[in-house]
């Protein structure tokens, strides 16, 4: 059966209402909700910050840093409220859900991305000291696991979590600037990266919690050149990562499509973006948004999977859908029909992946 799900990001600062929309138009598998509308703290940021163990997170000039001191026995204003709406979170989600789910989806951003976004009490980002950040995985490692522990308390449900790492390949790249702006930090080894991303994601699967890895692209075969932004396949494969996500109208190109299909061959299940994530233009009579079509969704991802190299027959169980991107900032009406396009593009790729 092919899987569908959303992916964190939604509209609104109520997370029980952001839930109920959420659980309506799921198949089983639900995503708890990030809502940035709720405030500072409620950003993906502020929000990894206080899913992470041992982490305690303040706002500096630039963005967030690590609290002078790290005393988790007197966190500061920012880091208290942070924590508070991460639990005001759960909450929602236990009120709305129950015991309802099959699985419960946690984002949250990868490692690497969040110590581009931090820096330590110095003013440098945490990106740029090794030790730094190796400490900043195991700190999620941790916090991510009992974060899975209280999902299953809540809702008896299995749980999955998605890392996002939008910044990964800059990191890679060494494009990633100096918090002053000067210069780039050097970049990442490739096999730190994978090491990295396997401490966390070996933790993870020991308490039976797989993870999807969420970059900013799509990998690529073969190593990344100096001075880009690629991320190359290997990284993804050594990382442990159980799926790979992928928006599909950017999975274009042989190095890509190479790089996605031998993960794929080598065992990692394809999460593919492929709905709108935001509302086309209006019609012109009635003013109503067109709904997105699910059989042109459903014939895209079939067509894709051709041109990556693998049977039909596999399609079904090796492939789950989700919108584009996340929703935070669009209409709030928007995301139950985007997610209900998505439930029923999965159901086609189910019952008729031979004749899309």
């Amino acid at each position: 059966m092919t899987g569908c799900h959303g992916l964190g990001p939604m509209p609104g600062s109520d997370p029980a209402a952001a839930a109920e929309i959420i659980a309506g138009e799921s198949a089983g598998v639900v995503h708890r909700p990030v809502q940035p509308a709720r405030g500072l703290g409620a950003d993906p940021v502020g929000r990894t910050g206080a899913l992470a163990a041992d982490l305690v997170l303040d706002r500096g000039i630039r963005g967030w840093r690590v609290a002078a001191g790290g005393d988790a026995g007197h966190p500061p204003r920012a880091a208290v409220r942070a924590r508070d709406l991460l639990e005001a979170e759960a909450d929602g989600c236990e009120a709305a859900w129950g015991t309802a789910p099959q699985r419960v989806r946690l984002s949250a951003l990868g490692p690497l991305s969040l110590a581009t976004a931090v820096e330590d009490a110095a003013g440098h980002r945490l990106l740029a000291d090794r030790g730094a950040r190796a400490w900043l995985a195991e700190s999620l490692a941790e916090g991510l696991a009992a974060a899975a522990a209280d999902i299953r308390r809540r809702h008896g449900a299995a749980v999955a979590v998605q890392l996002d790492e939008p910044g990964i390949g800059a990191a890679l790249g060494g494009l990633v600037p100096d918090a002053a702006g000067w210069g780039r930090l050097e970049p990442v080894p490739a096999r730190e990266a994978a090491a990295l991303l396997r401490l966390l994601i070996g933790r993870l699967a020991a308490a039976e919690v797989p993870v999807t890895l969420r970059p900013g692209a799509a990998p690529v075969a073969g190593p990344a050149g100096p001075g880009t932004a690629a991320l190359p396949a290997a990284v993804v494969a050594e990382s442990g990562a159980a799926a790979l996500w992928v928006r599909a109208d950017r999975l274009r190109g042989t190095a890509a499509l190479d790089g996605v299909g031998s993960l794929i061959a080598g065992g990692v299940h394809l999460e593919l973006g492929c709905a709108p994530a935001a509302p086309g233009a209006r019609d012109a009579i009635t003013g109503a948004w067109a709904d997105p079509d699910e059989r042109a969704i459903a014939e895209g991802v079939a067509r894709l999977w051709d041109e990556l190299g693998f049977p039909r027959a596999e399609l079904v169980d090796r492939v789950a859908l989700t919108p584009e991107a996340g929703f935070a900032g669009v209409d709030a009406a928007w995301p139950a029909r985007a997610l209900a396009a998505v439930r029923r593009a999965a159901g086609l790729v189910t019952r008729a992946a031979g004749d899309l």
